[in-house]
């Protein structure tokens, strides 16, 4: 996303109910082209062919691998790397040269990103080519892997206006500290959101029966994990206003907790 790079559209895309609309006899040919031994390609086949116990029915399903289940990734992953290899065959395998030459003509390049079935397209180009490259994911969607992308959740915009992916929001913008265009990365507003509410749970009045030590580690445990997953990019700001809600949130719990008419801030 770095502006010198060229790129300047972004293309977001959710597969519609991936994990379970995966085509069994299309993920055992691609496994089979990997793996020769039969006992596990039998093993392979029994976890998809697992019956589902449903209000005391077991429905035997014909597509899908169930999410939640220990081999699902694995499988989801194997059955999308033909998007991988679709992407890589025309654009990421091309040389320094390929790409300058592209360039000239005046021909978009696309770069995929992309984690399990979550994913998101760059596009050189204009907003022409990125609606091409769009139908044309539509179109492998839909004839190779025998799936469809929830419209919904499928658009394309400009790198100026930004997109969300994996919890962060990602844009492109004027830095504060070099006033150039740079990228802008933060946790999406969605995944604060999500944090805050988070807290309001382990802070709540049903939790007031805890030590305060109970308390403090509980949100420690989730502060460190939300903090290591979120400390890139530019959130120096938004980790001190999110410090200053936690101990507000902590002051509630022990006025809540002892009954007293502390005052706490908000």
């Amino acid at each position: 996303m770095n502006p010198r790079t060229g790129y300047e559209w972004v293309i977001e895309a959710d597969i519609r109910n991936c994990f379970g609309n995966i085509d069994h006899g299309l993920l055992l040919q691609r496994i089979k082209k990997l793996v020769s031994d039969k006992k596990i390609l039998a093993l392979v086949r029994s976890f998809l062919k697992v019956g589902v116990l449903d209000q005391g029915q077991v429905q035997l399903p014909t597509s899908g691998s169930p999410q939640g289940g220990i081999i699902s990734p694995l499988l989801a992953n194997i059955y999308l790397d033909q998007l991988d290899e679709f992407y890589h065959n025309e654009y990421h395998a091309l040389t320094d040269n390929q790409r300058r030459r592209l360039t000239k003509q005046r021909k978009p390049i696309l770069r995929l990103i992309r984690y399990a079935d979550d994913f998101v397209i760059l596009v050189k180009g204009n907003e022409h080519d990125a609606k091409q490259a769009l139908s044309d994911l539509r179109d492998f969607v839909r004839n190779t892997l025998k799936m469809e992308l929830a419209e919904e959740k499928t658009g394309m915009h400009s790198l100026m206006e930004g997109f969300n992916f994996l919890g962060y929001n990602f844009r492109r913008g004027i830095s504060l500290r070099t006033r150039k265009m740079s990228t802008i990365i933060r946790p999406s507003k969605e995944a604060e959101i999500r944090f805050r509410r988070k807290v309001k749970e382990v802070t709540s009045i049903s939790t007031t029966y805890q030590t305060l030590d109970d308390l403090l580690r509980n949100l420690n445990r989730l502060i460190r994990g939300w903090g290591e997953y979120f400390r890139y990019g530019w959130v120096s700001r938004l980790f001190s206003k999110l410090d200053y809600y936690l101990f507000c949130q902590v002051g509630k719990w022990l006025k809540k907790k002892h009954k007293s008419q502390a005052k706490t801030c908000y």
